[in-house]
């Protein structure tokens, strides 16, 4: 339906996975706000969109990490939505996906007709850094008419996630595992808490 590439069905389950893992995190977020404010739901309604914003602001997908202030980068290892977008994206873009086609590029010293396409695409927006960086990053594909044998995907330099795609994706695996402990754990100290105080 979206036009992506047939591939094993991994993808697809290591994908829904981690949606259903920030989902599951951000329900148990939402249920620790719940209990530290059961006397006041207003408040537990206020205080809950208050956390999340910049959860998503600094997840990596608004703001690239290398933009972030470096007071606020540390604030980024603790944000589980980073790990989960991180791992979404290796999962699509990662792992090889985005092979260099031969065909597309002669051994001559020319640039594929993509990039003049691209060119074309965003000429109105030629003075965009963004812009220029991207075409610059896909010409560089093909240098002096011969084709680099590791070609990385664009949508994971232009997110700074570093390309050891195994390793990323095993460690953010673990992080979202324990934040989804340590939420439960605090929410039940919380009840627990609460409780001992109304008797």
């Amino acid at each position: 339906m979206t036009g992506q590439p047939t591939e094993p069905i991994w993808r697809f389950i290591g994908f829904t996975g981690f949606c259903i893992a920030i989902a599951l995190i951000g329900q148990s977020q939402g249920l620790l706000i719940g209990a530290v404010f059961m006397n006041d739901a207003s408040a537990a309604v206020f205080v809950g969109p208050i956390t999340t914003i910049p959860l998503s602001l600094f997840m990596g997908f608004f703001v690239r990490t290398t933009t972030i202030p470096s007071a606020i980068r540390p604030l980024k290892n603790f944000n589980y939505f980073s790990y989960c977008f991180e791992s979404m994206a290796i999962l699509l873009y990662g792992y090889d996906r985005c092979k260099f086609d031969v065909s597309l590029a002669t051994q001559a010293n020319v640039q594929p007709e993509w990039v003049e396409y691209l060119g074309q695409l965003f000429a109105n927006r030629s003075d965009d850094p963004f812009v220029d960086t991207l075409i610059n990053k896909l010409s560089k594909q093909v240098t002096g008419g011969v084709i680099q044998a590791n070609y990385r995907s664009i949508m994971l330099d232009q997110l700074d996630i570093s390309s050891d795609d195994d390793k990323n994706i095993i460690l953010n695996t673990i992080y979202i595992c324990l934040t989804f402990v340590i939420l439960r754990v605090f929410t039940y100290v919380v009840l627990i808490s609460k409780v001992n105080k109304q008797e």
